[in-house]
């Protein structure tokens, strides 16, 4: 890296003047300056940097810069060191060697599906051009604390640090809020299932579906070890409605029971009726929730309340054999009748008596292939979904699932109001 010469001067001279500090920002250390290319202030006001990004977004942002070349190549050299000195579950390593001026941005953890590999490269060339290692180390924080902030990146507590309601766009009354907060917070507590709602105007150029997953992620929403629940978010800009569900809620709603959700509150969102609409899915989720903890019992899918009544084998086997009784003993009727009417026919002792003794002559012979009866049963492919299957009860087949950002796995849809 080619920096200005008078930051190199100003550096020299800060070595041979200065002992090197290493600064502690809440027992954790982001900046190893081993090449002593930045000064006490300096590091300093770039720990704290560091610091207040790790405490807003969850993501370490650490800097390393050595004397000797990076062997044998900057993204080894940093994997290396990343295994050895970075123990967070997300962070981003700036490494640089002042011998050669190379280096190179690498991400750890569940930072690799924060940030494309081209935002990697695009945060080494805002520190590289800037003309001293300060001003370098400046640019790197500032460029990857916007990107996670466009990201709506948070950390990820055991518990979590939003309301079930968050209404950032502004569409209720403080008496709605309230009413919705409670009705949201009475279910969730019911179930032991976080139901949530979340209002935006935009989603910083992300997909809704991504937004979603990441907001539940990043502020600790879902109940227990495997994050049960349910988000519904808004965007006003677009106009999208998006079901984001997780743990258990990939079971209790599937891809179709969320657009049969939809349906029952997409007219009041068109109307700007907000809190019926919320009202409404928070009692469409809790529908859905008693009818999982019954074991998903025929008919009782609350978007099919009048579903046929299930046919079982044993019905199948009852139905057949009274028919087949009846028809049997009604044929055994005919017969007897009919054999009364015969008086004059009397069975003849000797076979031989029915056999036309001229025999039978054929003149004329072919075969005449007439038709083919083909019978072809169509097998299922099998269910990716076999595990939501329910012990007993009727058959509710779970969601599609993908992975968000975090690692952790989503269900979900949506559409339009």
């Amino acid at each position: 890296m080619k920096k200005k010469a008078l930051g190199i001067l100003i550096a020299l001279v800060l070595v041979l003047v200065l002992p090197a500090v290493t600064v502690f920002a809440e027992g954790k250390t982001y900046l190893n300056d081993t090449a002593h290319v930045l000064s006490e202030d300096e590091l300093a006001r770039l720990e704290k940097k560091a610091s207040d990004i790790y405490t807003k977004h969850g993501v370490g942002l650490y800097l390393y810069t050595a004397e000797e070349p990076l062997d044998p190549d900057p993204e080894s050299a940093a994997d290396a060191y990343s295994v050895r000195n970075i123990i967070d579950d997300a962070a981003l390593l700036l490494i640089t060697s002042t011998a050669d001026d190379t280096g190179c941005v690498y991400a750890t953890g569940r930072a690799k599906n924060i940030f494309t590999q081209e935002q990697l490269d695009g945060l080494w060339g805002s520190f590289d051009r800037e003309g001293t290692y300060s001003y370098g180390v400046d640019a790197y924080l500032t460029g990857a604390a916007k990107i996670l902030s466009a990201n709506g990146v948070q950390p990820i507590p055991g518990t979590a640090t939003v309301s079930l309601l968050n209404d950032e766009a502004q569409l209720l009354t403080e008496s709605e809020r309230a009413a919705v907060q409670a009705r949201l917070q009475e279910v969730s507590d019911a179930y032991d299932f976080d139901v949530a709602v979340l209002t935006v105007n935009g989603t910083g150029g992300k997909t809704i579906s991504a937004f979603a997953d990441d907001y539940f992620d990043y502020n600790g929403l879902g109940r227990g070890t495997n994050h049960d629940g349910a988000l519904l978010v808004l965007d006003m800009v677009e106009r999208d409605w998006y079901i984001c569900t997780t743990g258990r809620g990939y079971e209790v709603l599937n891809d179709q029971d969320i657009q049969n959700i939809g349906k029952q509150f997409v007219s009041k969102l068109s109307n700007g009726n907000y809190k019926e609409a919320f009202m409404t899915y928070a009692d469409q989720c809790e529908a859905y929730l008693q009818w999982a903890e019954e074991g998903f019992p025929e008919g009782g899918d609350p978007a099919e309340p009048k579903k046929r009544p299930f046919v079982t084998p044993g019905k199948i086997f009852v139905w057949l054999a009274g028919t087949i009784g009846s028809g049997a003993i009604a044929g055994n009727r005919f017969k007897r009748s009919a054999r009364r009417e015969l008086k004059t026919v009397h069975r003849k002792s000797d076979a031989g008596a029915y056999r036309e003794q001229q025999g039978i002559q054929l003149t004329n012979t072919q075969d005449i292939f007439l038709y083919s009866n083909v019978i072809v049963t169509v097998l299922p492919p099998p269910s990716d979904n076999s595990s939501n299957r329910p012990s007993s009860g009727g058959f509710h087949s779970g969601g599609s699932i993908h992975v968000g950002s975090s690692g952790s796995f989503h269900g979900g849809g949506g559409g339009k109001f």
